[in-house]
């Protein structure tokens, strides 16, 4: 799903993201409709109990093919922002655009191509 989609119908839904949570939470119109700190707890354990499976099942294959960490660096606001074209193998693009998107839906390419520049400048760089 494209991060834009999945905004779309957050808000569609009537979620709204909160940066500094970095989440989003449903946003409440109607005070009465406010459920206590019981209830959703009550809640959440009946679906964790309901998917227990599932959720197991996610955990274990994040933890064994570790989930791609994209870090802060890439996302400062103060640094300025460079458009640049690479020439390359059309079999290959093809091919990292499909892991990309099989293996990590949430990120985006121009993100995980900035991670994969900085861990090579880390990594190579006689800092």
């Amino acid at each position: 799903m494209n991060y834009s989609t999945f905004t779309k119908l957050m808000q569609e839904d009537d979620y709204a993201y909160i940066k500094r949570e970095n989440q989003y939470y449903k946003f409440v119109r109607d005070e009465s409709q406010v459920s206590t700190i019981s209830d959703q707890t009550d809640s959440e354990m009946d679906y964790i109990k309901k998917n227990f499976s599932l959720l197991k099942s996610l955990i274990e294959r994040y933890k064994h093919n570790g989930d791609y960490i994209i870090d802060k660096r890439i996302f400062r606001s103060t640094s300025k922002i460079s458009s640049k074209n690479f020439r390359m193998s059309d079999d290959l693009y093809q091919n990292f655009i499909a892991t990309c998107e099989n293996e990590f839906p949430h990120l985006k390419i121009q993100d995980i191509i900035a991670q994969l520049l900085l861990d090579f400048t880390d990594k190579y760089s006689n800092k």
